[in-house]
């Protein structure tokens, strides 16, 4: 595993997410509003 430092926010659709990761993800663009140093797991749910 290969650990890097967050440059950007996107935003994307998911069906769902679980140990294998995510499922359809679809990607829907950039979000240029918001700084990747404050987007956090616990924010997006």
């Amino acid at each position: 595993m290969h650990w890097v430092d967050p440059i950007l926010v996107v935003d994307i659709d998911i069906r769902d997410y679980g140990p294998g990761g995510l499922r359809n993800p679809s990607y829907k663009g950039q979000r240029p509003d918001l700084d990747p140093e404050g987007v956090t797991l616990d924010s997006l749910q």
